[in-house]
Formats: structure tokens, C-alpha cells, sequence
């Protein structure tokens, strides 16, 4: 087995945006520079084999990182399978463990039978170990700190803590390999000022803080509160870090480091840099003619589109606070397609991504663009009745024109087929209903196109944005499914269903960049 060198971030889906914060100071830490690696799951790459990869980094974690939440301790996978892992490695001397609370929760409920190094076996809860927020008391009910500004600071923080907690096991468990003697590793390291600054900190600093907890509003506010209490209690603040005003700087503010960037462009084609790392893999087309097909010679603008069609992953990690569909189950895998989704759906998924990188969205409720669309449409919804507005000129996700969905699909090919003329092939390319049990199957597990697009052809029908004619009888699909047959893969082929149906063999994926021209109600 490798060494263990892994950081494990467990968490909920629910927490995504708590998790996305740090994450990113995680990788601020510079981890890789002292010999680690983080791992989270919802970087697996699709059509990779998940539980495998979970496996392999829960083998090789020196560090458990939870984000403890009622969410995470009631996730049936995170009770059953990464607690007990974890923790066991952690009574056997093998990892460690720190834990940050993420939202209310009674850590008794994350209580889990793990085994020791002699073989015994004893119930441990998480808040039997090592907070990353120092000081906090996890017998407390807590909820999440609000303001962005000090949970950004206190979040930074942890993250070291975190990196420096990883780096502290991996050369213990190097020294011991090596057969030399493991002496007592300080718990915190020391802070560069010495101990008359730390000293000092907890005078004055402990001060300052009561005052801008009582400005804040933030007394008693939970997830954060123990890293208060470390002040008045003495106990070193983890590498680097201070205690004073700092904590509620707005990470937004000009000339900040503590936040997310401010959206700027990237090429001459006026794209610009999200906020935050994106969720998605995406493909830059570079524009051209239209190689083939009755659209041969219409010029398309450069853009970029998902490598993937979009995953039940993709979709739970948004946390759109509308249910699942009905068809879906906790148990299937993440690299599913997102099917059973209408248009307006996959609508509110482009506005909602949009959202999380700080780009303009392009769906909106109402003529002036004034209310980004974020409705979930039900069943009853009667062809496409309501007006969806789209705004030009904007970098947010959306879904692909027909023109950009035949042109990526293409590939270059002139062909019916982008792998050739014939359907001769077809299997290696598509899911489609030669396979002998049908449904979706994971993205990515197909050979892409000649510009390295999976499943393009087959596994979901994706929606495109435009309506399927003039007489909007429809909004236009595209790509065939795994429920229809073969010459229904043609690149050039095309299909419709009222914008509000959902179907089990309908799904979607999303582009950035160049927009068509118009932004009338469509």
C-alpha cells in the first residue's frame, strides 16, 4: 500500500458552498508542498470509478477532515463507511483527525464503533477529537457563522491548522517507519513572533474580539464560537495566525486577498474568470463553419461546453433547494446523468451555476431582466406557457444553441456520424438501445469525438436552448438516448418535447461564451 499522504475531506452536500471556501484555503496552504495531497470527492473526474477512488484515498489518508453538520452525521455513506475508516485509522496511530462544525448538529449522533490498534473496539464520537477551530466546546448545539468576512478569516485558519496537523502525522509516521523514536509533537505550531507576542494577542486580542463579536452580532453564533474562547483560554493560535480587527475584513472589499477575485476577462473574447474554482470541465471551441449537414457553412463564434453531460454530481452539488427527481435514488452513483429533468429545470441549474462563480446568469423571469429565473416548474406546466428572458452579452452558463451543440458534436466531421459514415461503431461511441440492459450508464465510460466530448451521441437527449421551429412547437433535444436506436445518432439529427416534460432518457449539458443573437421572451 502507499504511503499515507492524503488530506480526506468528509462533508455534506448540503454544506457545498462551507466546502468550497475551504477547499480553497486548503490549497492556499500549499498542502503539496509538504509532501501532501487533498482529496475531494467531488473533484473525481467523471467516468471514473468512484467508490474506488474512495477507497484508494481513505487507504492513504494521514488526515480526516470532517465538516460535521446534521447533514454529514445523518449521510448513511459518512456514518457506515468514512467515520468508521477514519477514525479506526486515527486509534491505530496510522491518522489523524480534525473536525469542523459546519452547521447545528449533537455530535453524539456521529458516535461509531471503531477498532484499535490491539484489536478492542470502542464507540467514538467526533467530538472526541481535534477541532480545527480551537477551543470549541462539542458538547454545544451550533449554528453557522453569517458573516462571510469572519467565517472567510476563521475558515483560512482551520485550513492551516489543518495542513500543518497532515504534515505533523506524515513525518511522525515517516520517523516510525524509519525505526527512530517519535517524541511529543507540539499540538500547535509555534508562532513566528514567539511566546511574548502570542502573550500579548491573548491580552489585547481577546479584547478586540468580544467588541467586534458584540458588533457582529456573533456571540453565541456556534460553528466558530470555541476559536473565541481559545483567546481568553491561552491556548496558541495555529500557525500564522492573529488576533485582532482582521476577522471581519469583507473578503469582497478592494484589494483583498481573503475572498473571491473580482470577475475579469481571460482572452480577447471577453470571457471571464469565475469567482470561484468552476464545478465543471469545460472545453474551449474554437468557432468556425459548419463542417457538414444541412447548417453546412453557417459560422459559429467561439465557446466553451461541458466535457460531460451533466451529472446527478454536478446537480447535488449545487444545492438548488428543490427535491430530487423521484426516479433518482441516494444510492446511484454521482456520474449519472442528471436525467428526468424538463428544460426549465436545467434552466435554473445554468442560473444557479452562474451564481457560484459570480457570473451575470442569462435566464430571467421578466422582460426588464431584472429577476434571474430560480423557479422550479411542476408537472403541471402546459407547453412551455411561461416566458423564459435571456440577456446577451453575458458570460453565464447556459444551454447550447442547436448551431453550437451540431457544431461540437461534429467535431471537425463532415459526416452523418461523427466517428464516420456508417452506424458501424456505434456501440464504442453511444449508449444506445443495442445495449442489452437499458438506462443511463455513467458519463465519460464511451470513446468522445475527435474533440474529446463524451457521450455527445446517446446515454440522455440533451436540451438545447432554441425552440424547435418558429411556431415554438418545443424546445429542440438533441444527441438521441439510450432508450432510442441508432440513426437517431446522426449529428445532424434533431428532436422536441414541451419545455416543462420530464423524461428518464432526457438530460442536458451547458456552455459558456459567444451568445446567439437575440433576448426576446422565448
Amino acid at each position: 500500500m502507499e504511503s499515507r499522504n492524503v488530506i480526506f475531506l468528509s462533508y455534506s452536500r448540503a454544506d457545498a458552498e462551507l466546502r468550497d471556501l475551504f477547499v480553497k484555503h486548503l490549497r492556499a496552504a500549499s498542502p503539496e508542498s509538504r509532501g501532501l495531497e487533498l482529496f475531494v470527492d467531488k473533484e473525481i473526474e467523471a467516468g471514473d470509478d468512484w467508490r474506488q477512488r474512495i477507497d484508494e484515498a481513505l487507504d492513504r489518508a494521514v488526515l480526516g477532515v470532517f465538516l460535521v453538520s446534521v447533514d454529514l452525521v445523518n449521510s448513511k455513506f459518512v456514518k457506515e463507511y468514512e467515520l468508521p475508516k477514519l477514525l479506526s485509522a486515527k486509534e491505530r496511530g496510522e491518522a489523524d483527525v480534525g473536525v469542523l462544525f459546519a452547521g447545528p448538529t449533537e455530535v453524539d449522533a456521529s458516535a461509531v464503533t471503531v477498532e484499535r490498534a490491539d484489536g478492542t473496539k470502542v464507540q467514538k464520537r467526533l467530538g472526541d477529537y481535534q477541532s480545527l477551530a480551537q477551543g470549541v466546546n462539542p458538547d454545544r448545539t451550533r449554528s453557522e457563522i453569517s458573516d462571510l468576512g469572519v467565517r472567510n478569516r476563521l475558515l483560512k485558519e482551520a485550513a492551516k491548522r489543518a495542513v500543518e496537523l497532515a504534515a505533523r502525522k506524515l513525518a511522525a509516521n515517516q520517523r516510525a517507519k524509519r525505526g527512530v523514536a517519535v517524541s511529543d509533537v507540539p499540538r500547535t505550531a509555534p508562532s513566528p513572533a514567539g511566546g511574548r507576542a502570542r502573550a500579548a494577542r491573548v491580552g489585547w486580542g481577546f479584547g478586540v474580539l468580544l467588541v467586534l463579536a458584540v458588533l457582529l452580532g456573533l456571540q453565541g453564533s456556534g460553528v466558530f464560537d470555541g476559536w473565541f474562547a481559545t483567546q481568553a483560554s491561552g491556548e496558541p493560535p495555529a500557525a500564522g495566525g492573529g488576533a485582532s480587527g482582521e476577522a471581519g475584513e469583507d473578503p469582497n472589499a478592494s484589494g483583498s486577498s481573503e475572498g473571491a477575485e473580482p470577475v475579469q476577462p481571460i482572452d480577447p473574447g471577453g470571457r471571464e474568470k469565475p469567482t470561484v474554482d468552476p464545478l465543471l470541465d469545460m472545453v474551449p471551441i474554437e468557432g468556425g463553419e459548419m463542417p457538414g449537414g444541412d447548417r453546412a457553412g453557417e459560422r459559429v463564434e467561439p465557446f466553451l461546453i461541458s466535457r460531460y453531460e451533466i451529472t446527478r454530481g454536478d446537480w447535488r452539488a449545487l444545492d438548488l433547494k428543490v427535491p430530487e427527481p423521484d426516479y433518482w435514488s441516494e444510492e446511484d452513483d454521482d456520474s449519472l446523468p442528471a436525467n428526468y429533468l424538463n428544460w426549465f429545470d436545467a434552466v435554473q441549474f445554468c442560473n444557479a451555476l452562474s451564481a457560484r462563480e459570480g457570473l451575470v446568469p442569462r435566464y430571467y423571469e421578466d422582460e426588464g431582466l431584472t429577476t434571474p429565473w430560480s423557479r422550479r416548474i411542476d408537472g403541471e406546466e402546459k407547453h412551455g406557457e411561461t416566458s423564459i428572458f435571456m440577456k446577451d452579452e453575458v458570460d453565464g452558463y447556459r444551454l447550447p444553441s442547436e448551431l453550437e451543440w451540431e457544431f461540437a458534436c461534429r467535431a471537425g466531421t463532415a459526416t452523418e456520424f461523427h466517428w464516420g459514415p456508417e452506424e458501424a461503431n456505434a456501440e464504442e461511441y453511444a449508449w444506445f438501445d443495442k445495449e442489452l440492459d437499458h438506462g443511463v450508464r455513467p458519463v465519460g465510460k464511451k470513446r468522445p469525438n475527435p474533440w474529446e466530448l463524451h457521450d455527445m451521441t446517446g446515454n440522455v437527449w440533451e436540451w438545447c436552448e432554441d425552440w424547435y421551429d418558429q411556431d415554438r412547437d418545443g424546445r429542440a433535444l438533441r444527441g438521441g438516448s439510450f432508450d432510442f436506436p441508432a440513426p437517431v445518432l446522426a449529428s445532424s439529427d434533431r428532436s422536441r418535447l414541451w419545455p416543462s416534460i420530464r423524461f428518464q432518457f432526457i438530460g442536458f449539458r451547458v456552455v459558456r461564451g459567444s451568445l446567439p443573437q437575440h433576448g426576446e421572451g422565448r
